[in-house]
């Protein structure tokens, strides 16, 4: 996790460290992998100090720097990060690229902490689950890539600052709402569940303290108290004190941060 500049001492430990150490942290969850571990591991004989200091001290490559090529994953010894990496959208591989590609030698280039919760955030807003296999999704493939079942279209819930995928246990958050609050995400105001005795029958939950007002196709109105769950096959517009919510088709995909 220590950036390179701090183990060759060519600096001490700050905000950019931090960032860099952040990135890597991030990419081994997402990917189960060591973002620096490609061909160049296997080179070594021996992960001796000397060794240590060159694959992530002198000579740095990300496995995925689309500038530089000599450290790419093994498809043996490196196969969950070849399988992992396509998953996740672009929006999410360019801060990787940005911090450990260009930001590996250029510290003050690295993708702040902003960036990484609003590129989550997004991605999380994109996930779907395979109706084959129930593999997760994020966006990035029209097909699963586990089973190679098509998607298809998604139904999303539009609200004024974003657009989640009517997938279960997808969450509606404050910053849905409003792009002035922060991407967080312990805090959740509504939730996509299924119907208990019929999984494909999709709900929102409110998990706020404040009741809203369903709205359906033929008009009839219904309050949703705190707790309960509004039928999203029937709903055309949901009204919360944070703001409207409506459900609309997937056609293209949205926006990815920043764009």
């Amino acid at each position: 996790f220590m950036a390179p500049e701090i183990l060759m001492q060519r600096g001490r430990p700050g905000a950019n460290s931090d960032l860099f150490s952040l990135a890597v942290l991030i990419f081994r969850i997402l990917t189960r992998h060591d973002p620096l571990k490609g061909k160049q591991e296997l080179q070594i004989r021996c992960m001796d100090e000397p060794a240590r200091r060159r694959l992530y001290g002198e000579l740095p490559v990300f496995i995925f720097d689309p500038e530089d090529d000599r450290n790419r994953p093994d498809p043996q010894e490196h196969a969950a990060a070849l399988v992992t990496w396509p998953i996740y959208p672009k929006a999410l591989q360019s801060l990787f690229i940005q911090t450990l590609g260009v930001g590996m030698s250029a510290p003050h280039q690295r993708a702040l902490t902003g960036q990484w919760m609003e590129a989550l955030s997004w991605v999380l807003d994109q996930r779907q689950i395979c109706p084959s296999c129930g593999f997760e999704h994020f966006g990035a493939q029209s097909n699963c890539w586990y089973c190679g079942q098509l998607l298809g279209t998604s139904v999303c819930i539009r609200s004024a600052n974003g657009l989640v995928m009517a997938c279960i246990d997808n969450e509606l958050h404050p910053h849905h709402f409003n792009r002035l609050e922060a991407p967080r995400l312990d805090q959740p105001l509504a939730r996509v569940v299924a119907h208990p005795s019929d999984p494909s029958l999709l709900g929102l939950r409110n998990l706020s303290d404040q009741p809203w007002r369903a709205t359906t196709a033929g008009g009839q109105q219904h309050a949703v108290q705190p707790g309960k769950t509004c039928n999203l096959a029937a709903l055309h517009q949901l009204d919360t004190p944070w703001g409207a919510v409506r459900l609309e088709h997937a056609s293209s995909a949205q926006p990815s941060p920043g764009s």
